[in-house]
């Protein structure tokens, strides 16, 4: 987005950063919800995985994003 602030546009670069560390299957969850703003269950749908899979991904990598973003990424 050319119109973000800077500031805007680091902190999506280090959210990227910090998806990028997570286990493949739930960087691959947070990024079909998050940026493609996809439901858990439109996730499940698209990709042939349980609904209830889907939300133990999203939730187990957002216990690791935040524990990411607590100890300084």
């Amino acid at each position: 987005d050319p119109s973000a602030s800077p500031d805007t546009l680091i902190e999506r670069w280090r959210m990227a950063v910090l998806i990028a560390q997570l286990p493949d299957e739930e960087a691959r969850m947070l990024r079909m919800r998050f940026h493609e703003g996809l439901s858990q269950s439109e996730i499940a749908d698209r990709t042939g995985i349980p609904l209830g899979t889907v939300k133990t991904y999203m939730v187990r990598g957002l216990r690791r994003l935040r524990d990411l973003m607590e100890d300084g990424g």
